[in-house]
């Protein structure tokens, strides 16, 4: 975008939300946003309410918010100051300026956000079937899409990728002997060799150390049933210090009610 216009900055950056709680995220854990703009000079760049702690963070040219999703929040778009008498915005720290000959007025923003259900349940909640786009030239259909070339984009690493993966067969062998007590857990160097990759020429495998931690945390032991009371007990009290964990009839999202302040007791 090349022209900062009121009606094109609406729709290059961005007007916000409305007011929602992350309420499928876990309360025991924190969201992270990352928000880079560039922006006209005195454009007010936007904020996000955190409305049951009555608190507001200005989304400056370069910021990172840390907080829980699962209070009742919102974000506001940058504006153009159109009608009003406040000072021009001026961004409380030194940021270099970017020549409008050359940089497009824009912003990015990123949030990564706490999921409950992927936290607690990954490895049982894995996608078993492939993506057609993804079956490559031959067009084969696998399970365990998750261990193909594409999936980095989200693990970062060659690391990463199977040490999750072989992390994620432990959990579902060490559950399924629980179950069964026919089937046999392979030993963690065993299950390292199932998952070896070549990285730079060489074979390499996950740390056998990984996967064994895998083993010992689930299998019954004291350690672990006092692990677990422990954490029960942290996202319960993580859970009552929430002023709701939704609106009205469990939806999310909830229209904001703005007053004047004069109107505020």
């Amino acid at each position: 975008m090349s022209s900062p216009t009121e009606t094109v900055l609406k729709f290059a950056l961005g007007v916000g939300g409305n007011l929602h709680i992350d309420k499928y995220d876990s309360p025991r854990n924190y969201t992270v946003l990352l928000c880079l703009s560039n922006l006209p000079d005195g454009v007010w760049p936007g904020r996000t309410l955190l409305a049951d702690l009555r608190l507001y963070i200005v989304t400056a040219p370069m910021t990172a918010l840390i907080f829980k999703g699962t209070r009742s929040h919102l974000s506001i778009g940058p504006r153009f100051p159109t009608g009003s008498t406040r000072p021009q915005y001026q961004p409380s720290a030194q940021i270099p300026h970017l020549p409008a000959k050359d940089y497009i007025f824009a912003r990015a923003t990123t949030i990564n956000y706490p999921r409950d259900t992927i936290l607690l349940h990954s490895a049982s909640k894995l996608r078993q079937g492939t993506p057609l786009f993804y079956r490559g030239n031959e067009k084969l259909e696998t399970g365990s899409p998750e261990s193909l070339p594409p999936a980095l984009a989200a693990f970062g690493t060659k690391e990463n990728q199977w040490k999750f993966l072989a992390q994620s067969f432990t959990v579902n062998r060490v559950r399924h002997a629980r179950q069964d007590p026919n089937i046999v857990v392979p030993t963690a160097a065993a299950i390292a060799q199932m998952f070896a990759y070549r990285q730079n020429g060489q074979i390499v495998t996950p740390r056998i150390a990984d996967i064994q931690k895998v083993i010992d945390a689930n299998t019954p032991s004291p350690t672990n049933d006092a692990h677990k009371k422990t954490f029960d007990d942290f996202d319960s009290n993580c859970r009552s210090t929430l002023s709701m964990e939704a609106y009205g009839s469990g939806v999310r999202q909830e229209e904001a009610v703005w007053v004047e302040v004069g109107h505020i007791l």
